[in-house]
């Protein structure tokens, strides 16, 4: 019981910690320095923090967006991105919807077969699948945001933003390396681990930083850090 109050206090104090950074310098990384620089730096990183390969290191969208509940004015949010995830009910996996100068050159997500164990997420990887099958490729941006709004549907849906290209990284069907330093340069947010020493807690469990670039160039870093694993 004394642990539990200990950890109780503990995390009344503070269980975590975001750090911002606009101007000067924050470890190896200083404000202004341009995207190959920055990149080398974080490479840099691997003979002190054992990164193994790139994918230490990610882009990710400069604005997440989340909408739930979108509609036809809200979901232009998604305009400035290529990458638009699409759930139904907060199915866990959305139906993924990518775009080049505003048309549609590809989807994917949608399950060809719905076996969960719950019946609930069935019916919403249906109602996804149902919803791809609306969503012709070639189709401009403005008609996949009225096919969205108008689907009928009694689930709830919303719409978020992901890095295109970046999956296949991931799964490993695409192993350039330079591909995916292009992939990273070509993005104005980048994340990774690391960075521990400067946390204010000694060895955190948690130790993500973003780095933000404005016209190429670093504009602001944060460090969130936590101590304890996070349910």
């Amino acid at each position: 019981m004394r642990a539990i109050l200990v950890l109780v206090f503990m995390c009344i104090s503070g269980c975590e910690q975001t750090k911002e950074i606009s101007h000067g310098t924050y470890g190896p990384f200083a404000i202004g320095d341009n995207k190959v620089i920055t990149l080398e730096k974080v490479i840099a990183l691997e003979k002190t923090e054992a990164i193994r390969n790139m994918l230490f290191i990610e882009p990710i969208p400069s604005r997440e967006v989340y909408l739930d509940g979108p509609t036809e004015e809200s979901i232009h949010a998604v305009d400035e991105n290529n990458g638009i995830l699409v759930w139904l009910d907060h199915y866990p996996w959305p139906l993924r919807i990518e775009l080049k100068d505003n048309v549609v050159v590809n989807t994917w997500g949608a399950s060809e077969k719905c076996m969960a164990s719950q019946p609930s997420m069935n019916i919403a990887c249906s109602e996804i699948k149902r919803l791809a099958n609306k969503i012709i490729i070639g189709s401009s941006r403005n008609d996949i945001y009225k096919t969205i709004t108008s689907f009928d549907t009694e689930l709830s849906k919303q719409i978020g933003n992901f890095v295109v290209g970046l999956q296949e990284f991931r799964t490993g069907g695409n192993k350039s390396e330079t591909g995916y330093t292009n992939l990273i340069l070509a993005n104005d947010a980048w994340q990774f681990n690391g960075l521990k020493q400067l946390s204010r807690f000694k060895n955190p469990f948690y130790s993500r930083v973003t780095l933000y670039f404005d016209k190429s160039h670093l504009s602001k870093i944060r460090h969130w850090s936590a101590p304890y694993e996070m349910p």
